[in-house]
C-alpha cells in the first residue's frame, strides 16, 4: 500500500498550500452566487404575494357578484321591472369607468306606506339590496365599486377595484381590475 504523506517543507509550501485554501476570487464567485440566489428568492416571494392578493381579490369579487344575483333572484319583480341596474344612468352601465366615476352605494331603500303596491316593495326590496350589495363591494375592496347592466335577457354584473400592478419594466403603478359575470335569472 502507499499511503501518500503531504508535508509542508520549507522548499514545497506553495503548491500545497494552496490546495489547502480558497483564493479571494472565489469567495468573491460564491458571495456572488449567493447574493443571485438570495435576490431571486426574494423577488419569487414579492411575486407570490402579490399573486396572492389578486386572488384573493378575484375571490372576494366573484362572492359579491353571487351574493347580489342570489338577491336578485330571491326578487325576481323587481329584477324583470330592471330595478337592479345599477348606476341608474344607461351610458354608465354601458361603458362603466370607475377611473372617472365617483361611485357611491345606491341611497337606502325609499320608504313604503301602509299602502304600497307589490311592485313598489319589490322595488324597496331592491333598492335595499343594492344599497346593501354597493356598501360591501365598497368596504371589501380597495374602491371597490359594483355596476349592473342588462345585456339581452342576462345581466351583466361587474366589480372593479384598484390593484397596485408592476409593469414589465419593473416600475409600480396602479390599476383598476375587474371581474365580470353574464347572469341569467
Amino acid at each position: 500500500m502507499n499511503h501518500h504523506n503531504v508535508s509542508l517543507k520549507a522548499g514545497s509550501t506553495s503548491h500545497t498550500r494552496r490546495e489547502w485554501g480558497m483564493t479571494i476570487l472565489e469567495v468573491l464567485v460564491a458571495l456572488l452566487v449567493v447574493g443571485l440566489g438570495m435576490t431571486m428568492a426574494i423577488s419569487m416571494l414579492q411575486s407570490s404575494v402579490r399573486y396572492n392578493q389578486t386572488a384573493e381579490y378575484r375571490s372576494i369579487a366573484l362572492g359579491e357578484i353571487e351574493q347580489i344575483t342570489d338577491r336578485m333572484r330571491t326578487n325576481r319583480m323587481a329584477a324583470n321591472n330592471d330595478d337592479y341596474l345599477y348606476p341608474a344612468s344607461a351610458s354608465e352601465r354601458s361603458n362603466p369607468d370607475p377611473e372617472n366615476t365617483a361611485w357611491t352605494p345606491p341611497s337606502a331603500a325609499s320608504a313604503c306606506s301602509a299602502s304600497c303596491t307589490i311592485e313598489q316593495l319589490a322595488k324597496a326590496a331592491a333598492e335595499r339590496d343594492l344599497h346593501d350589495w354597493g356598501a360591501d363591494v365598497a368596504a371589501s375592496l380597495p374602491e371597490g365599486a359594483g355596476y349592473i347592466d342588462k345585456v339581452g335577457d342576462q345581466y351583466r354584473v361587474s366589480v372593479f377595484w384598484r390593484h397596485i400592478a408592476e409593469s414589465d419594466k419593473g416600475s409600480a403603478g396602479e390599476a383598476f381590475r375587474s371581474v365580470s359575470m353574464l347572469v341569467t335569472l
